[in-house]
Parts: structure tokens; C-alpha cells; sequence
């Protein structure tokens, strides 16, 4: 099983949900389309929760990477929630812990742009 994804848009913010696993460059290119079709219609923050993502390679991180970029790049930010131990270990080797703001849930990511954003 490759990456499924639930959206929904909550106080101009995408909350994405992830399931399954980023394997391979195609993996992550319904997600992107997602996210340009976020930032197309002016929502630019982003809270990616990984809780059900299995695993990540390279090719996993570089779709996080390209979400990060496009949301800062159309004034917004993107925050992970919810990775499981394997995940956060690959983020610390790759030092992306440092690139990234990561929080432990959903509602913790909420409060963060709730004070960006004076919601």
C-alpha cells in the first residue's frame, strides 16, 4: 500500500492525514497536487499528521520538504504531528527535526497557528 490522505480545511488551515506508506516520487504527487490546490486557493498553512504513516524514505522526506517550501514560499508554514518513533528517528538523523516544527498532536499544531494567525 502506497500513501492514502484525508484533507479538510479548518480555519484557513489544511489539516492532511496520512495513511500507509512514502515509498517512491509518485507516492507523494496526489499529495503535492493537494497542497497546490490549497495554496492556489489561498490556504497556505498546513498540519500534516503522521500518526498512521507506517514508514518514509527519501523520497518521503523530499514530498514533506516540497510541502514546506510551497506553504513558507505562499506565506504560510507547515507543521507535522503525530510521528511515531520510526519516522522521528529519520528526521533527527537528517536533522529535518531542525527544519521543521513538530508537536505532538493535532490540537498542538491548532494552538501554534492559532497564535500566528489571532484565531
Amino acid at each position: 500500500m502506497s500513501i492514502e490522505f484525508t484533507k479538510q480545511i479548518e480555519n484557513d488551515i489544511a489539516v492532511i492525514k496520512l495513511v500507509g506508506k512514502i515509498i517512491e516520487n509518485q507516492d507523494g504527487d496526489g499529495l503535492l497536487d493537494q497542497v497546490d490546490e490549497c495554496t492556489a486557493n489561498g490556504t497556505n498553512n498546513f498540519i500534516l499528521n503522521l500518526k498512521r504513516l507506517d514508514y518514509i524514505n527519501s523520497s518521503g522526506l523530499n514530498t514533506f520538504i516540497s510541502i514546506l517550501t510551497k506553504s513558507r514560499n505562499a506565506g504560510g508554514d507547515t507543521i507535522l504531528c503525530g510521528i511515531n518513533e520510526k519516522v522521528s528517528k529519520l528526521f533527527l538523523i537528517t536533522k529535518l527535526n531542525t527544519l521543521f516544527t513538530i508537536v505532538d498532536n493535532e490540537q498542538d499544531a491548532q494552538n501554534i497557528f492559532s497564535k500566528k494567525l489571532n484565531i
